[in-house]
């Protein structure tokens, strides 16, 4: 019900008459985690009642064991108190791991996922490996490159091109001609099948990616930014502390003029995904 609720509120789905569609989609999801559904349920069933049965046999066992060895008859008091502390803290860890393993089964699907997704290996291996990147004038340099998302079909080909460092250079393309693909070439993104993207000489494919990016900036059309304060967004980007002296620095160098005029300033909320900012003002920001 709260899912279909969800995909409703969403005004693309809605405006797209693909409602429908969506919930036909969540419903044949669900239907895949029923046999799971059912498997925690009959399992729900079981343990509650082994663990019943076994917290309410365990001391007639602790019982027999002693008439069975012949020590029923001087047992001591303490003794006594001791194994009935002994049989309930016995019941409690058994009923602990019967419930360690319903949540690991109910959370199976999920887990499963996590797991595929931490042995999934980054396709930028060279993030952390290669040489340092020096930065200089900025010059841009593709060289004879090509790129296709689909083997075998490229959408760039044999594409060369000069940037000289200071300059502005604008991609004008109808939708689909590689404009952004491009620039995630320059950024480190993407990488070339062929060809080479070079940034002041330097060969981005064996340089590290991450001397790299702390000279380069990448505004998308539609910034992340995360719920919570302007300054939480700032300190993001950098594992260093920031003064609010050098926050009201950056945001002045970025016409984020509109900081100052917030009541809290640096530590107004700006909702989730900034939905108190407007696009612009994300974009800067």
């Amino acid at each position: 019900h709260h899912s279909v609720r969800s995909i409703m509120s969403r005004q693309e789905i809605v405006l797209s008459n693909n409602v429908d569609k969506e919930v036909d989609r969540l419903y044949g999801y669900e239907l895949k985690q029923i046999p799971i559904h059912k498997y925690v349920s009959k399992y729900d069933i079981y343990s509650e009642f082994s663990t019943v049965i076994f917290g309410l046999l365990m001391p007639y066992a602790l019982v027999s064991l002693f008439v069975y060895t012949g020590r029923f008859e001087t047992i001591e008091t303490g003794m006594v108190v001791a194994l009935i502390y002994f049989a309930s803290r016995f019941t409690f860890l058994m009923y602990n791991l019967v419930w360690a393993i319903r949540v690991f089964m109910d959370r199976y699907p999920q887990i499963k996922t996590f797991w595929e997704f931490l042995d999934t290996t980054p396709k930028l291996s060279q993030y952390e490996q290669g040489a340092l990147f020096k930065h200089n004038v900025g010059e841009v340099k593709l060289q004879q490159v090509c790129f296709g998302y689909e083997e075998g079909k490229n959408l760039i080909t044999n594409f060369s091109l000069t940037i000289q460092g200071g300059t502005k250079v604008a991609f004008v393309g109808h939708s689909g001609s590689g404009k952004t693909t491009i620039v995630k070439l320059i950024a480190g993104y993407l990488q070339p099948k062929q060809g080479r993207v070079l940034v002041d000489g330097q060969d981005i494919s064996e340089v590290s990616l991450a001397s790299y990016y702390k000279d380069i900036g990448y505004l998308t059309q539609d910034p992340m930014v995360f719920d919570g304060t302007i300054k939480e967004n700032m300190q993001y980007a950098t594992a260093e502390t920031l003064s609010d002296e050098q926050m009201w620095k950056a945001l002045d160098l970025a016409e984020c003029g509109f900081v100052r005029d917030m009541k809290d300033g640096l530590n107004s909320a700006i909702g989730e995904k900034g939905v108190r900012l407007s696009g612009g003002e994300r974009q800067r920001l």
